[in-house]
């Protein structure tokens, strides 16, 4: 990922402006220069990230490979003050070894546990973050089940692009961010 990658949002459903429709892949140095240094509500951002890497990195502690993550929702607009950051991570099933103590809870607890960590604090950080995560396990391609894996990519790629309100059409676009950029 060389140079710097300005991604320019155009105007959308609704009032603010969205990413033209598609995923566009960039690293965390990138995002970061694109939707936190510089913006108005910078600070605020800050704080968003913060969470969103914390919680990254109890997923990788817990075993999980996880080389990139979707983004989506209002952080990835003009919106200012977005509360929250929605996020898939792509989790590598073929090279993860969960820790056996999150065995019996990791798909609600870890890999998708959607909002719950904004009201009860996540195990080992002690606290709650503003996220919404819904996480996918790819499953290796030489697998029996490998369909699985990819219809729900599918299903979540599609999501990310479709706006509240205004049907299952691609309206907007989202981001893959590569998190060891």
């Amino acid at each position: 990922m060389q140079g710097l990658q300005l991604l320019k949002l155009v105007g959308g459903p609704g009032s603010h402006r969205v990413l033209p429709v598609g995923v566009h892949r960039i690293g965390m140095s990138h995002f970061l220069d694109n939707f936190v240094r510089g913006q108005p509500d910078e600070q605020h951002r800050l704080g968003l990230m913060k969470d969103f890497i914390d919680y990254m990195q109890i997923l990788r502690g817990h075993g999980l490979h996880i080389d990139t993550c979707l983004v989506d929702g209002s952080f990835v607009t003009s919106k200012q003050y977005p509360a929250d950051l929605d996020c898939t991570p792509l989790i590598d099933g073929g090279r993860s070894t969960p820790a056996a103590g999150i065995l019996g809870s990791i798909h609600d607890q870890w890999i998708s546990p959607g909002g719950r960590y904004k009201k009860v604090p996540v195990l080992g950080l002690g606290r709650t973050v503003k996220l919404d995560v819904y996480g996918i396990v790819r499953i290796p391609q030489e697998h029996r089940n490998h369909m699985f894996g990819t219809e729900a990519e599918q299903k979540w790629g599609k999501f990310w692009q479709m706006a509240k309100g205004h049907g299952t059409d691609a309206v907007k676009g989202s981001v893959e961010v590569s998190l060891d950029d």
